[in-house]
């Protein structure tokens, strides 16, 4: 098996590697944080509401 991606000199790259550290160090901590902490948000939410509705129906209980 031969690897093509040796040949490929760094002058004929789209973008530097450190465009391309900065880009996932944007996308790894500011969107999967923002995804994150939604997603703790709507659960918490989808619990008040489980709460809410009480505990004497048995699908409540198993959701929770």
């Amino acid at each position: 098996m031969r690897n093509y991606t040796d040949n490929i000199h760094k002058s004929h790259l789209l973008l530097n590697m450190e465009v391309i550290v900065i880009f996932q160090w944007i996308i790894f901590t500011v969107l999967c944080q923002t995804i994150d902490v939604f997603g703790v948000v709507a659960n918490i939410i989808n619990v008040i509401c489980f709460i809410k509705l009480g505990f004497k129906d048995p699908v409540n209980v198993s959701l929770l």
